[in-house]
């Protein structure tokens, strides 16, 4: 009887172990494919900052919309970012004019925000992140 009730117990921890392997797996396995997309009525001109496949910073300048990138991120990303905003060497929008900056991970919409131009005709996002 010992025996039997040893085995249930070592079964049930197997169980509960594999349950617990299994999920971290799943987390492990969220996609890594990566698409940032500005759209939007805006007709300024944005400078764009995004991490590339390799998680550095990449500077667009000047960037009419819709833009978008496409990636798969490499396994030593830990973030997703992206920011844009009219600067003084930028060509202004109009006021009241909107832009909209998306973030998808595989086919998921993580972060949308929406800006609108200022009374200046210029738009800034903060920074939009995704931490894998």
């Amino acid at each position: 009887m010992k025996v039997l009730k040893s085995l249930s117990v070592i079964a049930m921890l197997a169980i509960i172990l594999a349950s617990c392997k299994k999920d971290n797996q799943n987390n492990n396995q969220e996609s890594r494919a990566v698409r940032y997309e500005i759209t939007g009525n805006y007709t300024g001109k944005l400078n764009i900052v995004f991490t590339d496949e390799t998680g550095n910073f990449q500077t667009l300048t000047n960037v009419s919309l819709p833009w978008n990138k496409s990636f798969t991120a490499g396994t030593g990303m830990q973030s997703a970012t992206l920011t844009a905003s009219t600067t003084s060497t930028s060509t202004v929008g109009v006021t009241g004019q909107t832009a909209t900056a998306k973030l998808y991970i595989g086919t998921e919409l993580k972060k949308t925000v929406t800006q609108t131009a200022d009374a200046t005709g210029r738009i800034q996002f903060g920074n939009i992140i995704h931490v894998f």
